[in-house]
């Protein structure tokens, strides 16, 4: 049932946004481990932070702007606070130091552990394209108000390729990790509702036409 609900909700707003190729949001899952390549700072580290890791759909570069944002292990007040259920290493940005994303060739989607998605959240892609906390809350059901039992694995998809993404964050701050490969079921969901969006597109050609 929760397959089906999911599914539904990616192909509704797959529809609501083809028309400004704007990005695409799907449910996802993966394993937790990408920023385990890198050391995890103390809370009193001075930045910027950068290192080299894999991401699906291959290895990363990232860096931080500035001096309050780097790798991470747990929670501390008022900092940072884990993903929920994420034991290991990740990554976070805060006002002023963002946290920057790249894995240097075009790609068009990628999977990502959103940790207590907020209004003052921000992911920007490559190509420009970008997406909110706010807009995260609207898609899963929830108020993005920083509420860590709402972190959610989240699929990215854009038709137009980009090569990586900036995280932001006018607040506390914007907590995120990466995955392995999506299983099986969540590629199912996105794969339908990318056919029902060609079927779609194929429709309003064909009218155009006659």
């Amino acid at each position: 049932m929760n397959k089906f609900i999911f599914g539904t909700a990616l192909v509704t707003l797959m529809f609501a946004t083809s028309a400004n190729a704007a990005i695409v949001l799907g449910p996802g899952n993966g394993n937790l481990w990408t920023f385990n390549d890198n050391p995890a700072r103390p809370s009193n580290y001075v930045g910027p932070d950068s290192g080299n890791s894999y991401w699906d759909p291959g290895p990363i570069s990232w860096n931080t702007t500035g001096a309050n944002s780097f790798v991470v292990n747990g929670s501390v007040t008022n900092q940072y606070l884990a993903p929920l259920g994420d034991t290991t290493n990740y990554l976070f940005a805060t006002p002023g130091s963002d946290a920057i994303v790249s894995w240097g060739k075009n790609i068009n989607s990628f999977v990502i552990r959103w940790g207590s998605p907020d209004d003052y959240n921000t992911l920007t892609l490559s190509n420009g394209d970008s997406v909110t906390g706010t807009q995260i809350g609207a898609f899963f059901g929830f108020t993005a108000n920083g509420n860590n039992a709402n972190t959610r694995w989240v699929t990215i998809y854009d038709r137009t390729p980009f090569t990586g993404f900036t995280a932001s964050s006018t607040g506390v701050a914007f907590e995120f990790d990466g995955t392995a490969v999506p299983e099986p079921s969540s590629w199912a969901l996105m794969l339908s509702g990318f056919a029902a969006l060609g079927f779609a597109g194929y429709r309003s050609r064909k009218k155009v036409a006659a």
